[in-house]
């Protein structure tokens, strides 16, 4: 089961960086007009459901007309992350498999785009990932990977380059994609993200047994292979903040952006 969650801020609250060009009442018309068109969007992205997260009574009942459900924000919610983390717990109570996580300002996103971002994250197993040396000189590896909807996961060495990168920077880039003969037919992603690392062992040990999943056809002496323990590699969770899907069926070279986070 996959479903959206959206952190959602009071209208009145929201679009505070165009408080010299609106009035608030206009910032607030265009933050609803905003969340509509994502509800709307999601509402026919054949998603398993949506949960709305907010501490807005106004923001509750725009989504309770589109049939979603509700997450009250923790009264001691400091940030952005406390809320996220709030509604995935709820998440899991439904019974989600994974969620995707999107910001209630985007409105470019449609629902061709959703299906594209799930589709090829589901599709592939191999990305390249590109962290910053202490020098500054970008370092691009492929990692296989794993993924619970828009979250991705992906280990590495204890004392692996990559790793320690990541420790002093935890910002990446990614890009997933395949070969084809044919160059119209080229399709891929590419994102930015941050890379944290996941100290969790009930989550560790979750990914590390997904791992063996995405590759089915593995000969024999592979998919016996001892997996190794949570201790004896550097277990990152992958949250993208903006993704570019990139599709030349639609045109040479046509990307579509998404933002995932404020």
């Amino acid at each position: 089961m996959t479903w959206a969650l959206v952190p959602v801020k009071a209208f009145g609250r929201g679009k505070s960086r165009l408080s010299t060009a609106l009035s608030e009442a206009d910032r607030a018309a265009f933050a609803r007009g905003l969340l509509e068109h994502v509800l709307d969007t999601l509402t026919v992205s054949h998603l398993d459901g949506i949960l709305v997260a907010t501490d807005s009574s106004e923001v509750a009942e725009t989504a309770r007309q589109r049939a979603t459900r509700i997450c009250w924000d923790p009264p001691d919610a400091l940030n952005l992350a406390a809320v996220v983390d709030r509604g995935l717990l709820e998440l899991s109570a439904f019974g989600a498999r994974s969620a995707l996580v999107l910001m209630a300002d985007l409105p470019a996103i449609e629902p061709d785009d959703v299906h594209a971002i799930l589709a090829l994250l589901d599709e592939h197993r191999i990305m390249t990932v590109a962290t910053l040396r202490p020098d500054g000189w970008p370092q691009a590896t492929t990692v296989g990977y794993v993924n619970e909807g828009m979250t991705l996961y992906f280990l590495c060495g204890l004392e692996s380059q990559k790793a320690k990168n990541i420790a002093l920077d935890n910002r990446i880039s990614i890009t997933i994609d395949h070969d084809t003969p044919d160059l119209m037919a080229i399709t891929g992603l590419s994102m930015a993200a941050r890379a944290r690392r996941v100290s969790d062992r009930a989550e560790a040990q979750k990914v590390l047994r997904m791992l063996p999943l995405k590759y089915p056809d593995a000969p024999p002496s592979t998919a016996q292979m001892k997996l190794p323990e949570p201790e004896e590699v550097a277990l990152f969770r992958v949250a993208p903040e903006v993704i570019s899907v990139l599709d030349y069926t639609k045109g040479f070279a046509h990307t579509d952006l998404v933002t995932c986070q404020d």
